[in-house]
């Protein structure tokens, strides 16, 4: 009879450890996730104040090991789904260029502050040679 309380105990204990460890290991991963995201919604945020708290912004796979970002707007919220924050920025300088016609440049930044978040029609989603372009464009 007590070993089978004690063996009961000892299960007991063991499943907390494994929470712990499963929650300890969860709260890491989306602390990293948002510590990697969060320049992108500064960046965001610093150079188009009017996007401050609009920018949702998510992690996908990559597609053929390749980068790739996924652009649309919902209930006036801009979400970036990106596989990197790299692929994430490319995507924010996609909506900022096409969407909002926006720029910013070495040459001179075309600003101005929006007072209702410019729509998607459809999601805009960048395949990896179409990301490729973009980086390279970047680079320039």
């Amino acid at each position: 009879m007590c070993t089978n309380v004690l063996i009961s105990s000892n299960q007991n204990i063991r499943m907390k450890k494994l929470k712990f460890i499963t929650c300890f290991t969860l709260f890491i991963l989306g602390t990293q996730l948002y510590a990697q995201y969060a320049a992108v919604k500064d960046l965001a945020t610093r150079q188009f104040p009017w996007l401050k708290n609009k920018v949702v912004l998510k992690e996908i796979p990559k597609e053929n090991d390749e980068d790739v970002f996924v652009i649309e707007t919902k209930k006036d919220k801009l979400y970036i789904s990106a596989s990197s924050t790299s692929a994430a920025s490319s995507g924010l300088d996609w909506y900022a260029k096409h969407v909002a016609h926006q720029s910013i440049s070495h040459m001179g930044d075309n600003k101005s502050q929006l007072a209702k978040l410019p729509q998607i029609n459809q999601p805009k989603k960048s395949s990896p040679e179409e990301f490729k372009k973009l980086q390279a464009k970047i680079l320039e």
